[in-house]
């Protein structure tokens, strides 16, 4: 860090720090307006000035230097733009002379009864300091600021004027900026006591496991040459300590000063959690906030952040800055309970709060999307590149689809039929807009499914039994008339939802201008990597735009930081995650062996049962007797992994006959997060004299499929049914034609990669530590096929009834020689 006898401050972070009050707004009120469109009306308006006084300028550099407090400061910024040489333009008359006029400029889609001269504190704030900077540079005892709202719809500006002497001005910018020496006085002070730590912080455990300390060398090089790194570390490598710690090191020796530990689950998000605990307890002096999503930590759920409707978001920003010292003061790790207690203490949004918190600690737990997702991603933070920022991305292979996700997004006709019917005796304008979508909407629906005049497409997918009907159909072109009406809508839709708050379906209009914005801000994302998808099932149509490719975004994702360290257990083959979590050309990837003994593992693969869904009814009861009798040769905590809910509760009835011999329980869809820890809890340690064995039936890819942590007795073996394969649906059908085209691998793209990836996590809940002790057994033909076989981990030594008596055929796969056979349960027993 800088020494703290000299700040550089922008007008920006200085008036959002040490102005701020009001209240926080609806997101509907400013998220309409993107930054480029922002930025244009900006540009507008400017024109519109410089084209029509000689004495206008726009976009002046200011800054000022100044002494305070022993604290050299210097305030820069760029004013929106200065007419040099009257005080208000719409009253200049021809030889006047004048005192110059500050002016600052900001975008709107309000209509202009809803702005009055006190609309927003903070605008009026930041065009004062930039006034205080131009009469301090040019010795002026007074000065006009005109505050502009420019209309980017209507293209009108409203704008109000005012006059400031220097003498306000000068009190009104001490004043701010002393608030802001107040503030970093105690974050210098703690800067220097976390460094300090950071870079005296020893490994916190007595020694590495294997592999572990090059694991950690390896992280560190990364983020210190500003790399790209993936590793692929088997499960008990200690991958989250083997990331966080190395990050720390680099914080002490000055190539970061943030680190974003991202994960896809809240139960991966508390290993990190209690690995930073682990630092903290030997004597690491950190702050680490750990966050919690907006729709849990709201206070009041469905104000949409009215502050006429939450007594949270009235007020807030006046109220934060207090509430954030105190909490700063006193604690070290922010998580829910703490942030929430706080909250209501100070009558602050939680959520707000959270964010703001952020802004001051060094190590920040949180989903994938406060960084990936280009809706909601930390634009505090991410807005601009940092080369301090270091990025590392827990269970990475989850976010192949969480990307996808991200950056698609879909619409239903429904919605808009919906809306009209409820609008249409409200407001015509509104109403209007939305007949012109449904009349387009069902222009673009005759055009891909009518019996005549189809463009050409690509082919289409039918209902099953039903060759004349497709259901879908998909090409590159992006709907672009529908998304000029969409942005009407809109447009629309703001007036409408700020005046008609107390109508029933307020909320349901709140919803649709949402889904329409993600609709919109997605065009902006539209390219190669992208198709629409039409579909019109269910008595419903249904416009997506989806990413089939997430690649190059996350590339761009990738540079807003210094270094980006991706781990997992399941990373391979390298080529596949390389490309698609956005690598590009230039990345390390590394392989950390397995620290454990081999003989701790015992592997099986059950060679006779087909899970091809033609085949699952004929080996029901079959698999209930292999989960039979792996469970009787030795006494303990066994977990069954499916390929879907339905395939798990068909065997877990066939199996239930047995429930006398042993425990059952089984997850269930959408599990609360009571359930989902209530379920775990069964895995105690097993005591074999007392205790019957229990089995819990689960699905692959699941919560209970990767990320739970079960050491010594807590599990004992995993039996997985299937290759974990994602069901044959329209998407994985586009993304297959999509990687054909790439690299002739689509079917590895879209099912096989995705499904031993499921495969591997689940079996990666056995082996936990150098002591445990356990098995898998793979139930599936297909595991045999040299296709998949190599993708299993090459210290799994393999068995099978037949195994050892296998030849290979010229396509590598095994060829069974039905002699010798060598049963499950004599290889169990041999084993324990």
């Amino acid at each position: 860090m800088d020494d703290f006898r000299k700040i550089n401050i922008s007008v920006t972070k200085l008036v959002a720090f040490s102005a701020g009050s009001g209240d926080i707004v609806p997101a509907f009120f400013t998220e309409n307006i993107s930054p480029a469109q922002g930025i244009e009306g900006q540009r507008e308006l400017q024109d519109h000035y410089m084209g029509m006084y000689d004495h206008y300028a726009a976009e002046i550099g200011l800054s000022h230097s100044l002494f305070i407090e022993g604290i050299h400061v210097i305030a820069f910024g760029r004013a929106d733009g200065i007419f040099s040489d009257c005080a208000n333009p719409a009253e200049e008359k021809e030889g006047s002379h004048r005192n110059p006029v500050i002016h600052e400029i900001k975008t709107t889609l309000l209509p202009d009864h809803m702005i009055n001269k006190k609309h927003d504190s903070m605008h009026w704030a930041q065009a004062k300091v930039y006034a205080y900077l131009f009469c301090i540079n040019n010795g002026f005892d007074t000065i006009n600021v005109r505050l502009s709202y420019y209309n980017i719809k209507t293209k009108q500006e409203k704008f109000f004027t005012r006059a400031f002497e220097f003498s306000h001005l000068e009190t009104f910018f001490t004043r701010l900026i002393k608030i802001y020496i107040d503030w970093n006085k105690i974050i210098y002070a703690w800067k220097q006591k976390m460094l300090t730590s950071s870079k005296n912080l020893r490994f916190p455990f007595p020694e590495y496991r294997k592999g572990q300390r090059k694991f950690i060398i390896d992280v560190y090089k990364s983020i210190r040459d500003s790399g790209i790194l993936f590793v692929q570390a088997p499960t008990g490598t200690g991958k989250t300590m083997s990331t966080l710690y190395p990050a720390v090191k680099t914080l002490g020796d000055g190539y970061t000063d943030r680190i974003f530990y991202f994960t896809a689950k809240n139960i991966t998000a508390k290993v990190a959690e209690k690995s930073v605990n682990t630092m903290q307890n030997n004597g690491l002096d950190i702050k680490c906030i750990s966050f919690t999503s907006k729709e849990k930590m709201c206070f009041c759920p469905g104000a949409e952040c009215d502050p006429f409707l939450c007594p949270y978001a009235k007020g807030y920003f006046t109220r934060k800055r207090r509430a954030v010292k105190d909490i700063f003061l006193k604690e070290d790790f922010f998580y829910y309970d703490l942030i929430t207690k706080y909250a209501k203490l100070h009558r602050v949004c939680p959520f707000e709060y959270q964010l703001d918190i952020s802004l001051h600690c060094e190590i920040i737990i949180c989903d994938y999307n406060y960084l990936y997702d280009l809706r909601t991603y930390l634009r505090r933070f991410f807005d601009e590149p940092s080369e301090k920022y270091c990025f590392l991305t827990d269970e990475a292979h989850n976010l192949v689809d969480r990307a996808r996700e991200m950056y698609s997004t879909e619409i239903f006709m429904n919605q808009f039929l919906k809306i009209s019917s409820l609008t249409q005796r409200h407001d015509r304008s509104l109403s209007s807009v939305l007949n012109e979508i449904i009349d387009h909407m069902v222009s673009i629906k005759n055009l891909y499914f009518g019996s005549s005049g189809e463009k050409h497409i690509f082919p289409a997918l039918h209902e099953e039994g039903d060759s004349s009907s497709p259901v879908f159909r998909y090409d590159s072109d992006i709907p672009e008339k529908l998304v000029e009406l969409f942005k009407e809508f809109n447009e629309a839709a703001v007036p409408w939802l700020i005046k008609n708050k107390s109508l029933p379906f307020w909320g349901d209009v709140v919803e649709l201008f949402f889904s329409i914005y993600n609709f919109i801000f997605t065009s902006y994302l539209y390219s190669k990597e992208f198709v629409t998808v039409y579909d019109k099932r269910k008595k419903d149509f249904r416009i997506k735009l989806f990413c089939v490719d997430p690649s190059a975004i996350l590339e761009e994702k990738h540079k807003l930081g210094r270094a980006s360290v991706l781990f997992s257990a399941t990373l391979s083959p390298q080529q596949y995650f390389s490309h698609i979590l956005g690598g590009g050309g230039d990345y390390d990837y590394k392989i950390i062996p397995s620290p454990f003994p081999a003989e701790n593992l015992f592997v099986y693969i059950e060679t006779a049962i087909s899970t091809k869904y033609r085949d699952r009814s004929r080996y029901f009861d079959r698999i209930a007797a292999i989960i039979y009798d792996a469970a009787s040769v030795k006494k303990g905590n066994f977990m069954v992994f499916f390929p879907s809910y339905k395939y798990m509760e068909e065997v877990y009835l066939r199996f239930y006959s047995f429930s006398d011999q042993f425990d059952m329980i089984k997850q269930t869809p959408s599990m609360p997060a009571s359930e989902r820890a209530g379920f775990l809890e069964n895995f105690q340690t097993f005591d074999s004299d007392c205790d019957k064995s229990l089995i819990g039936f689960a699905v692959m890819g699941g919560v209970f499929g990767e990320g739970i942590d079960l050491t010594g007795d807590r599990l004992s073996g995993v039996i997985i049914v299937g290759l974990g394969l994602p069901t044959i649906s329209f998407d994985r059908g586009i993304i297959s034609d999509y990687f054909d085209d790439w690299d002739h691998s689509g079917f590895d793209y879209a099912y096989l990669y995705p499904g031993i990836n499921k495969v591997l996590q689940a079996a990666g809940r056995v082996i936990r530590t150098e002591n445990d002790r356990g098995f898998i057994i793979l139930i599936d033909d297909r595991f045999l096929l040299q296709k998949y076989l190599k993708l299993l981990p090459e210290e799994w030594n393999i068995r099978s009834e037949v195994f050892d008596q296998y030849e290979f055929n010229q396509d590598h796969d095994y060829i069974p020689d039905e002699t010798d056979e060598i049963s499950l349960t004599q290889q169990l027993e041999e084993f324990w």
